[in-house]
């Protein structure tokens, strides 16, 4: 295989066309748990299919035209960017004239394009490490399950999770899942209250349903995605697809008997401030009051028994389709 002249171009251009079919195919389901697989192998696909899709092979009679300078009667690809060598200068009075093509070709758009894309992901990867170091020095600060939590927390439903993955907050925060290696489910110690086990058991449910879902880990990976693609619009919005129909995946799962009393809780956990880390998975975020009511709306209208489990099947339905499409994109 060879790298050609604008390989970053056909990068980008193999990204754009399969996030434009990942994103279409999202806007065209209902099931928050379909749009959540979807958008995730969706970005897995963009983040790594392109860099192989894009390369062609060496006997590629367009590669070989772009090299010896042959003409090539057949229509250029429609996602392909080929850089043709200068034409020989006609007399010798223009030296200069077949060489600063070459010149432009070597320290032209390719390498400002690469520049960019480079200094863009690295400034994202920085503000990442940051929220990295923030969240562990915040999982710091939890306490440890002592018995009469860990008493209250088997009244609320949470008997069938590990002890050691759950840990206290004495902030008043609302609780939240964080961690990559060792996820662990912080509960705010106002919950533990003996009137609130309602309100706890909505909680666990919810929370316990992001770390049987890695979510925690999937969020640190995609805020990665998201740093190799941050020039693609659609790429952010896959992202706030993906978090939004997990939240209401969560949310299903934590409410099927009293919908409208869990969105009022919704409600009171938004007023409570938050971990304010993005890699924290936190129930509600009180700066994103539009994103609450779309999910209360959506919880409400949400016909009983919505909550299912994790469908496998869609899971691989939706690979193969993000592995066809990038094959169909690099045919073209």
């Amino acid at each position: 295989m060879s790298f050609p002249d604008h390989y970053l171009l056909n990068v980008a251009l193999h990204a754009g066309v399969l996030s434009l079919a990942v994103f279409t195919a999202v806007l065209l389901m209902r099931s928050p748990q379909r749009v959540a697989v979807t958008a995730l192998c969706g970005l897995l696909a963009i983040a790594v299919l392109p860099w192989f899709s894009a390369l062609r092979s060496k006997d590629d009679p367009i590669a070989d035209a772009s090299a010896t300078g042959r003409s090539f009667d057949a229509a250029l690809p429609q996602w392909t960017v080929v850089t043709l060598p200068p034409a020989k200068a006609v007399s010798g009075d223009l030296p200069v004239a077949t060489k600063s093509p070459a010149v432009l070709s070597k320290i032209g758009i390719p390498f400002v394009v690469g520049s960019i894309w480079l200094g863009g992901s690295a400034l994202l990867l920085v503000g990442l490490l940051r929220a990295v170091v923030r969240v562990v020095r915040w999982r710091r600060s939890l306490f440890p399950v002592d018995d009469d939590a860990w008493q209250a927390i088997r009244e609320a439903g949470g008997e069938s999770t590990p002890k050691d993955v759950f840990r206290i907050s004495g902030e008043e925060s609302g609780p939240c899942v964080a961690g990559f290696f060792k996820p662990l489910v912080a509960i705010p110690s106002f919950l533990l209250e003996a009137a609130r086990r309602r309100e706890m058991r909505w909680a666990l449910r919810h929370e316990i349903r992001h770390w049987q879902g890695n979510d925690s880990r999937w969020s640190v990976v995609l805020e990665l995605v998201r740093a190799s693609q941050w020039w693609n619009p659609l790429v952010h919005l896959l992202i706030a697809r993906w978090r939004m129909a997990r939240e209401q995946v969560c949310d299903l799962a934590a409410s099927e008997e009293d919908r409208e009393s869990y969105g009022e809780f919704l409600v009171a956990m938004a007023a409570r401030p938050g971990p304010g880390n993005p890699l924290a998975v936190t129930m509600v975020r009180r700066q994103r009051l539009r994103v609450l009511r779309a999910r209360i709306v959506s919880l409400l209208e949400a016909a009983p028994g919505s909550g299912t489990p994790f469908e496998k099947g869609v899971l691989f339905s939706s690979c193969f389709a993000m592995l066809g499409i990038a094959l169909i994109v690099s045919g073209m």
